[in-house]
């Protein structure tokens, strides 16, 4: 079981269609089963991370379910060049990791509600 103190290690592509993957190393920071955990990342492609996942309990519609919504603060550093290397490239990873959560939770779920990733 994951908990604090837990080491995650993701390999992603920071330019796509290029074959090189970057090493992403987050550390579980904080945990209260069933209300969140945070991560912070070890090492990877930030000078600054700090992630929480959140979870509560709603009824939608005559359905109880699980809301999950994130807060993600970050920098990137090195100035200009990583403001650019934002707007380029960083943005739009964020982005699509955090759509494809979302696509993969509502397969895995079967629901026809979206699940709310509150990004």
């Amino acid at each position: 079981m994951a908990g604090v103190g837990t080491e995650i290690i993701l390999k992603f592509r920071a330019i796509p269609h290029v074959p090189m993957h970057e090493k992403w190393t987050a550390l579980i920071t904080g945990f209260s089963l069933n209300e969140y955990f945070s991560d912070t990342q070890k090492q990877g492609p930030f000078r600054r991370w700090e992630h929480t996942h959140m979870f509560a309990s709603e009824i939608v519609n005559g359905r109880e379910g699980t809301l999950i919504s994130d807060l993600v603060e970050y920098e990137v550093g090195f100035g200009v060049i990583g403001t650019t290397l934002e707007k380029l490239i960083f943005q739009r990873m964020l982005h699509k990791m955090f759509d494809y959560r979302k696509r993969a939770l509502g397969r895995i779920f079967g629901s026809d509600q979206t699940p709310n990733t509150g990004r």
